[in-house]
């Protein structure tokens, strides 16, 4: 979008947030629309059902138990007046962060905004008080059986701390995640895909982002002849012995390195940058720290792998899933 129509897309953003009319044939349209991209993305999709089954069930007791886009029963049943409603109360400036990236100056965004969203009274909004997760005194499985599917999948998914709720021990998942599970050159690829020929593809991904818990995920594609309880008994030694692989200091500075310069290079689009300062301020991070987080990242030493990385793997706190195929 032209500079000169910055002040067009605030007024129009401005009359969106508290202007809306909706009618109620619109709205079950639009409904529908919700629907058939549930049964597209997740319904249909048998990785992504499984993945919706473990997280059910990883978290007991925090909302993210629950699917984003809802469950189909909830959408189903979702009334105009529910949404009019989640409108009224959410969508207010006291609860909206604006974004703008591109060749604009700070006074005159400040002055279009406060003209067009200045006027519109605040929310009541309480404070959100977000619930804990109890002490997890057992492992769980999830087993997804599926004829649209011709490949299995095993997934394990370990409850960690989000950043807001443990910084340091974040940043330090954040690199390790790189370490142990980049598709191409992580331990995990290593391990069961170059050296014991195990699976076609092994990855481990680590969500910083969100209040309170989160997750750091394991997904391996085994070969046709290796069955899943297979890779669940390899996988059990070898994250035994996690503690005792050694990661030299140099891999360490690339492995920053490469997470720092992504980020970076990331921000030449305009979309990206906006995404990710846009996503942090939402949860819980300061500018400060989207700012400094390079610096952060460069600060994670060996000794602090050495002390959260063993505290990934609880098993207690973790999920195992499998999909198998099943045959017409």
């Amino acid at each position: 979008i032209h500079k000169s129509k910055l002040e067009l897309i605030m007024s129009l953003e401005a009359d969106r947030m508290k202007n809306i009319k909706l009618i109620e044939k619109e709205f079950e349209n639009e409904k529908t629309v919700v629907l058939e991209e549930r049964y597209s993305r997740i319904d249909n999709n048998p990785s992504a059902l499984l993945s919706e089954q473990i997280n059910a069930a990883l978290f007991m007791n925090h909302p993210y138990r629950k699917p984003i886009i809802g469950w189909e029963h909830e959408i189903k049943s979702l009334s105009l007046n529910d949404v009019m409603k989640f409108y009224d109360k959410f969508y207010a400036p006291n609860n909206a962060i604006i974004v703008i990236c591109g060749d604009v100056k700070l006074d005159e965004v400040v002055r279009v905004a406060k003209k067009y969203f200045g006027s519109i009274k605040p929310s009541k909004i309480d404070e959100r008080s977000w619930t804990n997760e109890p002490t997890q005194h057992a492992p769980r499985g999830v087993v997804l059986k599926s004829k649209n599917t011709a490949i299995p999948v095993f997934k394990r998914y370990y409850l960690v701390p989000t950043y807001t709720k443990s910084k340091k021990e974040a940043l330090a998942l954040e690199v390790f995640a790189e370490i142990f599970g980049n598709p191409l050159t992580g331990m995990l690829f290593e391990e069961f895909v170059k050296n014991k020929k195990l699976a076609t593809s092994a990855s481990a991904y680590y969500y910083s982002d969100g209040f309170g818990d989160t997750s750091f995920t394991i997904s391996i594609i085994p070969k046709k002849e290796v069955t899943l309880n297979d890779i669940a008994s390899h996988l059990n030694k070898y994250l035994e012995e996690i503690e005792k692989k050694i990661i030299s200091s140099d891999e360490l500075k690339k492995v920053k390195k490469r997470l720092v310069n992504e980020t970076i290079f990331a921000q030449d689009s305009l979309y990206m940058g906006m995404r990710i300062f846009g996503s942090a301020l939402t949860t819980g991070y300061s500018l400060e720290e989207i700012i400094n987080w390079p610096d952060d990242i460069n600060k994670i030493s060996l000794k602090d792998l050495e002390l959260y990385v063993p505290k990934i793997f609880n098993k207690k706190s973790s999920v195992t899933g499998y999909l198998l195929p099943v045959k017409e």
